[in-house]
């Protein structure tokens, strides 16, 4: 392994600067040279410089930087939106729609007590609003590999709503969010392990009592293995509980094949970080952090993300909507998927086919 090592790589002419300033405290100080290298030797001096340096140099950073930045990053995103303006406009009016219906349904069970069921379908809902945003903002700003990756935690929340509406179980609702008291015990228990080291003061101990009662509770109620990964849908499963297995009980595995491709930006892995050749096969590393505009690389992430909301969507209006209703409410959805569809340019993309598969209507 080669020993390679560089000057100046944080901080410009390093070396240079510290004569500089050596000379400008002798200078100050009215010192010869023989008494600056008294001063020198016993090192003091530049555990002073080492201390006040990085905080002398940050201060040098011009304070209009963020306006800078601001302006910077509203014309790329301008430029980027510009350049694809259709698809923006018909994946933004997909969110913006499903925003529309969280506030409807929230606005009519404001008025009303609900349930677990109807209190769980709501978080999903929102979460996946807020998420179906959040990769169009990443996309905005050419991140189109970060978008895949907030599509992957997307697609995992509709195929665990989708699994639930169609179990329609409530107690199978309850166990679902009873399972979240494992993400409590976990932190408290790697709080446990590690405050010391990372200097954090100790769970309070009635907090951990807390945490240790309902988690024998949980277990007296549901079975020692109800903390087992996807413990709670055990019951409802026909194999051991994993994902795939409630993909499959949701009836969603023909998208794993898309789910499995978006995990390799979740995950580090040096076959995905190399991904940086250009035209003629040479390593470009600048590929590694700059933004993205062709239109290729937008079309997976907004089909995929649009899909798995729809499928989400469509078993939610299936679940509220009056019946008389619900073809043309999730007809509205549809038909603003199959615009943004045709909003995409036909060049093929790694998931070309998804592009021609409509989404599935109950």
């Amino acid at each position: 392994m080669g020993d390679l090592k560089y000057t100046n790589l944080v901080i410009p002419n390093l070396d240079t600067l510290i004569d500089e300033l050596l000379e400008m405290a002798r200078v100050a100080q009215g010192l010869t040279f023989e008494q600056m290298e008294k001063v020198l030797a016993n090192g003091k001096i530049f555990e002073m410089i080492e201390d006040t340096l990085p905080d002398f140099i940050i201060n040098q950073h011009d304070p209009t930087y963020l306006d800078n930045w601001l302006a910077i990053f509203g014309r790329n995103q301008k430029k980027i939106i510009d350049e694809h303006q259709t698809m923006f406009l018909n994946y933004n009016l997909f969110v913006h729609s499903a925003y529309n219906l969280f506030d409807r349904l929230k606005e009519l069970m404001n008025k009303k007590n609900v349930g677990i069921d109807d209190l769980v379908r709501m978080t999903l809902l929102g979460t996946l609003c807020r998420m179906a945003d959040e990769v169009g903002v990443l996309l905005s700003h050419g991140s189109t590999r970060t978008a895949l990756a907030v599509y992957r935690s997307v697609y995992e929340h509709a195929v665990i709503g989708v699994f639930l509406m169609k179990q329609n179980d409530s107690v199978l609702y309850r166990k679902f969010s009873d399972y979240g008291h494992k993400d409590a015990r976990k932190k408290a228990d790697s709080l446990d392990n590690h405050f010391e080291a990372l200097k954090f003061p100790p769970l309070e101990a009635e907090r951990r009592r807390e945490i240790d009662s309902r988690t024998a509770e949980l277990k007296q109620l549901y079975g020692k293995d109800f903390f087992d990964d996807y413990g709670w849908a055990k019951d409802h499963l026909s194999e051991r509980p994993s994902f795939w297995a409630i993909e499959k009980a949701a009836g969603l595995e023909k998208y794993r094949p898309f789910y499995i491709w978006a995990s390799q930006y979740t995950h580090p892995s040096f076959q995905t970080l190399a991904n940086i050749q250009n035209d003629q096969g040479k390593m470009v590393l600048d590929k590694l952090t700059e933004q993205v505009i062709e239109r290729s690389s937008f079309v997976d992430p907004m089909q995929l993300t649009v899909t798995a909301l729809y499928v989400f969507i469509d078993y939610l209006l299936y679940e509220y909507s009056v019946e008389q209703q619900y073809p043309a409410n999730i007809l509205m959805f549809r038909k603003m998927v199959e615009r943004l569809m045709s909003s995409f340019d036909g060049k093929a993309t790694e998931n070309d086919n998804l592009k021609n598969d409509s989404p599935d209507i109950i």
